[in-house]
């Protein structure tokens, strides 16, 4: 029940999205929103064999979402931050536009303004630090994509207290 509510109400993917969840498929949370998460919401999952940079640039998570029309993507902080060392000026970029790409999420530990930055300016798009447990399953606190806004929103059953 959480994957099927924290698709549409956190990640903003319903029947018929793409979605990537670029993780590793044994890790709790790849395999929660590498397979199961999209398929209970009736949205097509992506899998890729590969790493964000040197298969064959920093481009390939870009081509990626490119060439399958991704709508949003999960992936942590770390692979963004060897994307934006390999690619600084976020050239390999430019040669893959994603007009159906809306949101970037980040996941598996806590990002740095900086790397959010870098991606929002590199892609265009909101990039959201998701808090997420593996052992949940859903994030505790879920920074969600509503409709074009964004803006925290309590898990499906859990009560927060922000400290």
């Amino acid at each position: 029940m959480a994957l099927t509510w924290a698709a549409s109400n956190v990640y903003d993917i319903n029947a018929g999205d793409r979605w990537w969840a670029a993780s590793d498929m044994a890790w709790v949370v790849g395999s929660s929103w590498i397979c199961w998460g999209p398929l209970l919401a009736g949205a097509t999952t992506t899998l890729y064999e590969g790493k964000p940079v040197g298969t064959p640039d920093a481009g390939a998570f870009w081509r990626v979402c490119s060439e399958w029309g991704i709508k949003a993507m999960f992936t942590a902080p770390t692979a963004i931050r060897a994307v934006k060392k390999e690619d600084p000026q976020a050239a390999c970029k430019a040669a893959h536009p994603m007009p159906n790409f809306k949101t970037l999420f980040l996941a598996g530990e806590r990002s740095d303004p900086d790397t959010i930055q870098w991606a929002e300016r590199a892609l265009g798009v909101p990039v959201l630090d998701n808090w997420c447990v593996a052992a949940g399953f859903c994030s505790i606190a879920a920074l969600a994509a509503e409709r074009g806004t964004v803006g925290l929103r309590r898990s499906l059953g859990l009560s927060v207290l922000l400290l």
